[in-house]
């Protein structure tokens, strides 16, 4: 009886322990994704900026989560470079307030996802979403 109990334990842990390194891979690999192209996380550790990744909630216009995993920023050097800018400038005014990104970039397969979601005309659509086809500055993180 004990053998199969300690048996059972390994086997379980075994399986918790596979579990933990699949979900690991999965989040580290926007990391290498982003930053193969030369992207960088915006650090939502400061006082003075909050990342809030609307597509990674169901709290956004589709009432989905279209990003999944994805719950990092990720900005070009200069237009991170800028918004760290604007988030001292900001403190220094107000350092009770701090910036909230609510996007950043995103992939061209979620963008589908949105285009594909968006019960408009398709003449009109584009007005509200970017078409995937083309893309738009989010699928370049500016």
């Amino acid at each position: 009886m004990k053998k199969n109990c300690r048996m059972s334990l390994i086997i379980c842990s075994a399986f918790i322990f596979l579990i933990s390194c699949s979900t690991s891979k999965e989040k580290t690999s926007w990391y290498k994704v982003y930053t193969d192209q030369g992207l960088m996380v915006v650090n939502s550790d400061s006082a003075s900026i909050k990342v809030n990744l609307r597509y990674s909630t169901t709290d956004n216009f589709i009432g989905k989560d279209v990003y999944g995993d994805l719950e990092e920023a990720y900005l070009q050097p200069e237009a991170l470079s800028k918004l760290y800018k604007a988030a001292e400038y900001l403190n220094g005014l107000h350092p009770e307030l701090r910036l909230l990104i609510w996007d950043a970039a995103r992939p061209r397969r979620i963008q589908q996802v949105l285009w594909d979601q968006v019960e408009i005309p398709l003449p009109e659509r584009a007005q509200y979403v970017a078409n995937p086809e083309t893309g738009s500055i989010h699928n370049y993180g500016a």
